[in-house]
């Protein structure tokens, strides 16, 4: 039987929106009139890990896996002074007019799709963890600089990385030389869609909420285009097949096995198979 990508295809397109005014890529100016800077807004269908509530000029994102929240206003505005009481992990102006630094590779991805890959200006790891070619043709040609650790100043301050410039690292952020971190976490998924779904999360922080919500639709659309045309095909299998997932690790030197309900493995060397 045949997989209907045709009418995957067909199905998945993006319906472009009604016009409604675009958050703003820039900054706000003194006599700027919004009173909602954000029109196009996220919020989570999936993940139960993230959240986001906006307030008019700013937008707080709460982690819920690591019990942060950030405060996110709309660059050329000031931040309420209400909330500038010690609550957040950081304050942060948005969209970063710097750029930002990356301290994972997922992360990669997600930008890139957003259309953001030029935003970024630092990558804070091994460069042979990188898949995208793309991404790494800018390393080469100097546009996005490196450094293998977060918490060694000399290395970050050679590599030409500002330690002020958003950071958005993953999972912990605690010694670190870097000042304005974003802990994201969309490594705790447990299904592609809810894993997918961060992406809300990083077109917030750019005001890019319109086309992140189109690409998830999009993405979820064939999730379940593709979940159909699986099931057409084992309907008549006496047995559904098994399926191991699972990579030769060598930076632990064992398997990184994927759990029953995860779709990704996100598993220290301590705890890793080795066969």
């Amino acid at each position: 039987m045949k997989f209907g990508f045709n009418k995957l295809l067909a199905a998945c397109a993006i319906v472009p929106l009604a016009a409604v005014h675009s958050n703003p890529l820039g900054c706000a100016t003194p006599d700027s009139t919004e009173t909602d800077f954000f029109p196009h807004k996220v919020e989570p269908a999936y993940s139960e890990f993230w959240d986001i509530s906006y307030h008019g000029t700013y937008k707080i994102f709460t982690n819920k896996v690591s019990g942060l929240t950030y405060l996110l206003y709309q660059c050329g505005t000031e931040p309420p002074a209400e909330e500038l009481d010690g609550r957040h992990a950081n304050v942060l102006s948005i969209p970063p007019q710097d750029g930002v630094n990356v301290a994972a590779t997922p992360m990669i991805t997600y930008l890139e799709l957003l259309g953001v890959r030029p935003s970024i200006s630092g990558y804070i790891g091994y460069k042979n963890f990188i898949s995208s070619s793309c991404f790494l043709n800018l390393i080469d040609s100097g546009s996005i600089s490196v450094a293998e650790e977060m918490n060694n100043e000399t290395l970050v301050a050679s590599a030409g990385i500002s330690s002020e410039t958003v950071t958005l690292v993953n999972g912990y952020a605690g010694d670190t030389v870097f000042t304005n971190t974003i802990v994201m976490q969309e490594y705790e998924e447990t299904s592609y869609i809810s894993t997918m779904e961060w992406i809300k999360v990083y077109g917030a922080i750019f005001n890019l909420e319109d086309k992140a919500n189109e690409i998830f639709d999009e993405a979820t659309c064939r999730f379940d285009e593709i979940a159909e045309n699986v099931a057409s095909v084992t309907t008549d299998m006496p047995t559904k097949p098994k399926v191991l997932w699972a990579y030769y690790s060598e930076f632990c030197g064992g398997w990184d096995v994927a759990g029953k309900l995860r779709t990704f493995s996100f598993a220290w060397c301590s705890t890793r198979s080795n066969f």
